[in-house]
Order: structure tokens, then C-alpha cells, then sequence
């Protein structure tokens, strides 16, 4: 497939992309912003706006060695990929193998050596995750956030709003970054609740953020805050483990992006224009995207997931 390539940057801290009327929300190629209260979903903003989606169930998601993770290995943040990963691809629908979209994201054992995300629309692409280490880099460089734990950027057709590319980074200087065990994480000598400790600059269990970030990476938006619960909700806590955990409402969300039947049993995970996982590479897929003819255009939409600066949120369960 060849495409130009457009940057749509929507990364501020207070946007939601989302379907309407609906607690769970869908990311959307157009610029509909949800409200500041988040009370609603945004809705797509033109007709010719469209629901961010994958049009095959199987895909593959690889860690950069060059900005690789820094307070545990290589192998154990696969793990945690892993683990997150099959929590969404778990997903029941409520009627069985048939109507369940049974994603399967494998997380390649090979790495890659991306710096800087991006689609090569005219080669070889990586979905690669990134770890950065350097608040300067984070906020200067790439442009993010400083209150964000991640960002997803997903790479889609602007014509239809199908995924074809998604990349991961991760702000390592927001907190102490940890795979924290089951039963809270440590802030000093104190075991957090699940539902987070809520001091500033403490505990991020990558396991926590990463099931997030998945949800973006399938399509899926920030949630309204009437779902707390939910684990596609747009903030935080330090110390929080209970985005691990699926709510109802992300279910839900899942189960209405894809129906029954809109993905092929069959499983081919190589991205488009084959894989790549030499980022240095004139057709890396991390290189600053390029431009040529074309029919459609590729452009992104990026999420954030923040920490929240308030009184300290007490999520349930459901």
C-alpha cells in the first residue's frame, strides 16, 4: 500500500476521543474533543470522520533496545505485555469463542532499535515501545505531556479509520516505575491500595499502565468519568492496580467496536509493507513519516494517559 502521510496531533492532557453517548469511547480520525468535565463522549466531528479499528485480530508489538526499560529488563517488560495483552484478548462477549473479537497481540521476543515513533507509509513498519528516561526529552523533544504516563499513537487510513501502525512511549521520569505485586505497590514502607497511594512522583506499576495503553492500541478512547471503574478512564493514580483488571464498561466497549464476524479466523500479524526493526533504516517505520502518491492518507491519533493531580480517586470494581 502507498500513502501520504499526515500528522494529526491530539495529545493534550483533558482530550477524549470517543463515540456518543456512551460511557466507553472509541478513538476517532476527525478532531471531536469530549468536554472538559468529560461528562460525554465526543462524537465524530464530519461525516467524513470514522471509528479508529484493526481489521484483523492478530498483531504484533516489539520493545526498542535503543530506549529500552531501565528499572527492570528487557524480558521481564515483555512478560508484562504479555500478561496485559491477553487480558483484553480474553475478552468474552457474553456468547462464546464466535462473537468474541480474540485478539492476539504477540509480543516479539526480537527488538527493535526505534528512537522517535512514526508509520513508513512507503515500507517496512515496527509497532514499537519506547521507554524514555528523560523528562527534558519527553516534555522538549517529543512534545508530550509532562503530567502523562504513556502515549499511544495509533496510525491509521483517514478514509476508513483503519489501524495499520501503533506506537508506544513510555515517560520513565513520571515516578518510581515498578512491577508491583498483586497485593499493592510499595511507596517507601508503605503497601499502597489497589486503588493507589496518590502521592505525587510515587510508585507507576507498568502492568497498570500498559493494560491502558493496549485499550488505545485496539482502538478504544478514554472512557466518561462516570466509569471510574473503567479501565480506559484518562487518569491515575501512583500506586494504582486496578486498571489491570477489565471493568464491565470496557468490555462493552470492546465487544461494540468489533461485531460478531468483522475480524477473519485466519491470523497474519506482519504490519503493513512487511516488518522492520531496523529503525535507522530509510524505511524504518519510526522515521519521520514521508510523503508520495496516493489515494488515501495516513495519519495519527495520540492518547495520554495522565496522572491525576486531585484528591486522591477511589475506584471500584465492578
Amino acid at each position: 500500500m502507498s500513502a501520504r502521510s499526515s500528522a494529526l496531533a491530539i495529545v493534550l492532557a483533558s482530550l477524549f476521543l470517543a463515540s456518543p453517548a456512551s460511557a466507553y469511547c472509541r478513538m476517532v480520525t476527525g478532531a471531536g474533543v469530549q468536554p472538559s468535565d468529560g461528562s460525554v463522549c465526543a462524537p465524530l466531528a464530519t461525516a467524513n470522520d470514522h471509528y479508529l479499528f484493526w481489521t484483523h485480530r492478530c498483531t504484533e508489538l516489539s520493545i526498542s533496545s535503543a530506549m529500552p526499560p531501565h528499572f527492570i529488563t528487557i524480558a521481564q517488560a515483555q512478560d508484562v505485555f504479555r500478561t496485559a495483552a491477553a487480558t483484553w484478548g480474553a475478552v468474552d462477549c457474553g456468547s462464546g469463542l464466535d462473537l468474541s473479537p480474540r485478539f492476539s497481540i504477540d509480543i516479539l521476543m526480537d527488538t527493535n532499535s526505534c528512537t522517535r515513533s512514526g508509520h513508513n507509509s512507503r515500507g517496512h513498519n515496527v509497532s514499537s515501545v519506547m521507554f524514555v528516561n528523560d523528562e527534558r526529552d519527553w516534555v522538549d523533544t517529543r512534545g508530550w505531556s509532562g503530567i502523562a504516563f504513556a502515549v499511544t499513537l495509533a496510525w491509521h487510513l483517514e478514509s476508513t479509520g483503519e489501524i495499520v501502525d501503533v506506537d508506544m512511549e513510555i515517560n520513565e521520569a513520571r515516578g518510581q516505575w515498578a512491577i508491583c505485586d498483586a497485593g499493592g505497590c510499595m511507596d517507601g514502607t508503605t503497601t499502597c491500595p489497589l486503588s493507589g497511594c496518590g502521592r505525587e512522583g510515587g510508585p507507576v506499576d507498568l502492568q497498570n499502565v500498559i493494560t491502558h495503553e493496549l485499550g488505545h492500541y485496539l482502538g478504544m478512547g478514554h472512557t466518561t468519568n462516570d466509569h471510574p471503574e473503567a479501565t480506559m478512564l484518562a487518569t491515575a493514580q501512583f500506586g494504582e492496580l486496578t486498571m489491570r483488571d477489565l471493568a464491565n464498561d470496557d468490555i462493552d466497549g470492546l465487544c461494540s467496536a468489533y461485531a460478531p464476524g468483522s475480524l477473519a479466523d485466519s491470523c497474519d500479524p506482519t504490519p503493513v509493507g512487511g516488518l522492520s526493526l531496523d529503525c535507522q533504516s530509510h524505511d524504518c517505520g519510526c522515521g519521520v513519516p514521508g510523503s508520495g502518491p496516493s489515494s488515501d492518507r495516513t495519519g495519527w491519533v495520540g492518547l495520554v494517559l495522565t496522572g491525576a493531580l486531585l484528591a486522591v480517586r477511589r475506584r471500584r470494581r465492578s
